[in-house]
């Protein structure tokens, strides 16, 4: 009786001592448990409601917000600065030899065009 006395209290040190250090695996991400019910934790959720207005429209760029997004107006001739004529370079991005294509007129003839002001 003894030597089983013994052996019960071994196994029942070995048992305490496993349990004590063994890793407790967390709930699921997201999941709470109450109660014995399951319930989605409210602050981990990824659905997005736009319940108000409606969706933005595309913010420009950083390199179109640099550039002037109106057009370019030779002061001589009144040829209108066309990206796609001139390499699909914007006007800014030219450099100081360029020309007029239609007068031959310097980059520093050229003035932007807003509205009906040429200039401005």
């Amino acid at each position: 009786m003894m030597k089983f006395l013994v052996q019960l209290l071994i196994l029942l040190i070995a048992v305490a001592t496993t349990n004590a250090f063994t890793a407790v695996k967390p709930p699921l991400s997201g999941i709470i448990a109450r109660s014995s019910a399951v319930v989605a934790d409210p602050t981990t959720t990824t659905t997005a409601l736009n319940v108000f207005g409606t969706r933005k429209s595309k913010t420009p760029t950083p390199e179109e917000e640099k550039y002037w997004q109106g057009e370019w107006v030779c002061k001589d001739c009144g040829y209108i600065y066309q990206r796609s004529e001139c390499a699909g370079m914007y006007f800014e991005e030219q450099g100081v030899g360029f020309r007029c294509p239609q007068c031959s007129g310097p980059r520093r003839r050229y003035a932007k065009k807003v509205g009906d002001k040429v200039g401005t």
